[in-house]
């Protein structure tokens, strides 16, 4: 109960499925703890001790799969969490016995912690990690088709205006207003997703409060006299509202003009189609004070666009393919770091994972690299750019 009170207070109602995991991996771990020799009435302080971090790590192994003759976990990521867990967990224990001033109490928890420190990293941290690098070894990255995405496109608009026709257009019964809004609601959340490349959660929590804060572009203010005519029109094209992003960063999220109708919609017929109340999300479950998923809702419209990879089409992979795109578009530094402002991460991270995949990179660049050195004309391209030797060598062709 301490460890989830101090989740509550760090993290607040608003994460109540983040903390909910967490606990639920916990409380495995002591349900796995319990099965070993002389653990079944043991209870977490209990846990941490020193003479139980041997029965603590066999049950870690359990949960997570450990193969002893390869080395390697099933589950490498829950023994890291779990591993995570059971530090905070001992300052928990250790903050209890200060308080009545139990130094023996105290002692043995930094002990622990120490234990956990040192030892679990080095075996249990350390084969979990080497597991997950295996795994990405001779992994193919499948970033969306273009042709994926227009279908995509295509569907949740089509799926967004045939909803809002019907609710304004006709008499419906309260279930067909219900069933309206609910498809109005997943379609409009994808695009605005898919639009945007944010975070399914950004947008998934997206309050009615912060959407009445949208707000377009001054065209007054003097940065956008810099801007050029084009910039200038397509700034007075889109709303603007910012939310809390990922690590409490302040992201924002555009909307086109079909957006905002397709959310004025839902806003209206929101108590008819039974949301309750005291639901504060914009896209919201009916009789529930929780919001409707962007993971589900995107999964589901990229299996019924008919696109040829569904599986590509996901927030993260999206994310991925316009950073790694946008590589063709040689980007200054300050471009860059807008780019990487909007997409709600430091630019350290574009460089080092939003980079053009290393399989085209190597094959399709460097690889000619070494075909020069092999027939011994590498020499003769001195100054070139792998660029231009690209073409040089399609022109050779």
């Amino acid at each position: 109960m301490e460890y989830t009170s101090k989740f509550l207070k760090r993290k607040g109602m608003q994460k109540k499925v983040y903390i909910r995991d967490k606990v639920r991996e916990l409380a495995r771990f002591l349900i796995a703890v319990r099965k070993q020799a002389g653990m079944a009435d043991k209870s977490l302080d209990d846990c941490v001790s020193t003479a139980n971090f041997k029965k603590c790590a066999e049950a870690v192994n359990e949960l997570a799969e450990f193969d002893e003759d390869t080395a390697t976990y099933g589950k490498p990521t829950l023994a890291l969490k779990l591993g995570q867990a059971l530090s905070k967990v001992a300052k928990i224990v250790k903050r209890n016995p200060i308080e009545v001033r139990n130094d023996d109490r105290i002692r043995e928890a930094e002990l622990f912690a120490e234990q956990c420190k040192s030892e679990w990293s080095e075996t249990i941290g350390h084969r979990a990690l080497s597991t997950l690098r295996e795994r990405k070894q001779n992994k193919v990255d499948m970033l969306p088709l273009s042709t994926d995405i227009q279908k995509l496109n295509k569907f949740l608009v089509n799926s967004s205006n045939a909803s809002i026709n019907k609710l304004h257009s006709s008499e419906l019964t309260p279930d067909e207003i219900e069933c309206e809004c609910r498809s109005l609601a997943e379609a409009t959340l994808a695009h605005v997703i898919v639009f945007n490349r944010r975070r399914q959660g950004e947008v998934s929590k997206l309050t009615i409060e912060d959407y009445n804060k949208k707000h377009m572009v001054n065209d007054r203010s003097d940065s956008v006299d810099a801007l050029s005519p084009m910039e200038r029109s397509l700034s007075k094209l889109f709303s603007r509202v910012e939310v809390a992003g990922k690590r409490d960063r302040t992201v924002p999220i555009l909307f086109l003009s079909w957006h905002l109708k397709a959310i004025d919609t839902l806003l209206t017929f929101r108590t008819r189609a039974g949301v309750v109340s005291t639901n504060c999300y914009v896209f919201a479950y009916s009789c529930s004070d929780n919001h409707l998923r962007g993971c589900d809702a995107l999964q589901s419209a990229s299996v019924q666009c008919g696109a040829s990879s569904p599986t590509s089409l996901r927030a993260t992979s999206l994310r991925k393919h316009v950073a790694t795109l946008c590589q063709i578009l040689n980007l200054k530094d300050h471009e860059l770091d807008l780019l990487a402002n909007y997409m709600g991460h430091d630019v350290r991270v574009h460089r080092q994972y939003y980079t053009l995949q290393d399989d085209v990179l190597q094959t399709s660049k460097l690889a000619k690299v070494f075909l020069l050195m092999d027939n011994g004309n590498l020499p003769q391209q001195k100054g070139k750019t792998l660029d231009e030797i690209t073409q040089l060598l399609t022109n050779d062709d």
